[in-house]
């Protein structure tokens, strides 16, 4: 009797761990086909939130622009990749992304206030140098 006790015991254990082993094995061929084959099913599983052809850091220049309340037109990337800026009264701003962008805005902000209470104009402002080159 004691006997067979034990050998209902080792019967459930090994039942259980046999459906233990099915579920386990099932869940891995399943992750394993899943895997294999996610490529072919979802074309494009990765979106980016950005649209297309906008770097993040040209939303950042925007935004820090919005920031300054420096109205601008368009923004485009020159071919020795920095930025030209060009703002709604006509002015051409060069950004230079070498160097730390927020502090090249804000010296923008100063020098268009600055030129404002003069009252000129500059054709183009560039920031690629040590000190701000205006050409009017």
């Amino acid at each position: 009797m004691l006997h067979e006790r034990k050998n209902r015991k080792s019967r459930k254990y090994f039942r259980y761990l046999g459906i233990i082993f099915v579920l386990l094995g099932s869940s891995l061929v399943l992750t394993a086909v899943f895997i294999f084959f996610s490529p072919y099913v979802f074309k494009n599983p990765l979106v980016s939130p950005l649209p297309k052809g906008v770097k993040s850091q040209d939303l950042d220049i925007k935004g820090l622009l919005a920031k300054e309340k420096i109205n601008v037109s368009k923004i485009e990337v020159a071919t020795d990749s920095s930025y030209m800026v060009s703002l709604e009264d006509g002015g051409i701003v060069v950004i230079s992304p070498g160097k730390d962008i927020s502090s090249q805005v804000r010296s923008l902000q100063i020098i268009l206030s600055r030129l404002t209470i003069e009252g000129k104009r500059f054709k183009t402002l560039d920031f690629r140098f040590d000190k701000p080159v205006v050409a009017f």
